[in-house]
């Protein structure tokens, strides 16, 4: 039986004192391994606990970013903190955002890097056979939904993650439709360029990286 992957990570106010911040105002100071990667296995479960014993009082969220669309566990209260758990469906680098006060903390991003797994005998999709076609691959307009779609129905079994970059943060949703296509939209809030990212199992898919001038 594989050993499980546990990653500890502890969230402290000391260095918002250190500041004249208050507690929650900023993001604290986070405690991780020394490499600064976990490795995980995809389709078996990755483990990590939040330590905020001594960060006070303030909103606590994380977030998952990777080859695949990660299904998140429920969270588990501790003495200390919090227990997560995700189960990543493709290898490859996933990138985990944990959020204090709204702000990523020190150390945030973090990257798990999962391997593929040696009891998966089917295969994971061909990334190749991903068509990505729509206005949004190419431009937009701000504070307004810009869509594209995938249509993965050539592909195989495997997992999209879509990431868009530039001078804003863009907020990401996902609709499933019929035969295998599903519509992105995002959202930008600041005008631009930016950098569209499709991967179908940890692989970039024909086209990507996608510019999109949102105006």
């Amino acid at each position: 039986m594989r050993r499980q992957t546990h990653t500890r990570i502890a969230v402290s106010d000391r260095r918002r004192k250190r500041s004249g911040l208050r507690a929650g105002q900023s993001s604290g100071e986070v405690q991780g391994d020394r490499s600064g990667r976990q490795t995980g296995v995809a389709l078996e479960p990755c483990y990590f606990s939040v330590d905020t014993s001594e960060a006070g009082h303030g909103p606590l969220s994380f977030s998952i970013q990777g080859p695949s669309q990660a299904d998140i566990g429920p969270s588990e209260r501790n003495k200390t903190g919090f227990d997560y758990q995700f189960l990543p469906k493709a290898p490859g680098d996933y990138t985990l955002h944990i959020l204090w006060g709204n702000q990523d903390v020190p150390g945030s991003p973090f990257t798990s890097k999962v391997e593929r797994n040696a009891h998966h005998k089917g295969p994971y999709g061909n990334p190749d056979k991903v068509v990505v076609y729509g206005p949004g691959i190419k431009e937009g307009k701000v504070n307004e939904p810009a869509e594209f779609f995938l249509d993965v129905k050539e592909a195989g079994p495997g997992a999209v993650a879509v990431a868009v970059k530039g001078p804003s943060r863009a907020e990401i949703s996902f609709t499933k439709g019929g035969d295998n296509v599903t519509k992105v939209q995002y959202v930008c809030i600041d005008p631009g360029v930016y950098d569209i990212t499709v991967k179908f199992s940890g692989e970039q898919v024909p086209g990507s990286p996608f510019q999109a001038n949102v105006v």
